[in-house]
């Protein structure tokens, strides 16, 4: 999983540390929503710190960049789980 998460890092522009970054609110207390913005590339991370699945909003598609799964409409995160998305165009 981490050699995952490294090889992400290397391959999108907007984990630069170039990137604005800016934290949102996703709805729940226990869930934090970051995004990360550059060159018109827009990545969302979702960390829940509630041990309950938690449910998370979403405005428009994104590709779960760990799974490669489409997200529309929503997002269910497991207890202590985490997602990174990108913004499908």
């Amino acid at each position: 999983g981490l050699k995952q998460l490294e090889q992400l890092r290397r391959e999108k522009q907007a984990f630069s540390t170039r990137a604005d970054f800016w934290t949102w609110d996703t709805g729940s207390d226990r869930v934090l929503g970051l995004g990360r913005w550059l060159d018109g590339q827009l990545l969302l991370g979702l960390f829940n710190f509630g041990p309950e699945e938690a449910t998370v909003k979403l405005d428009d598609l994104y590709a779960d960049l760990l799974t490669g799964e489409l997200r529309n409409g929503a997002i269910q995160l497991p207890g202590c789980g985490f997602a990174w998305l990108e913004q499908e165009l």
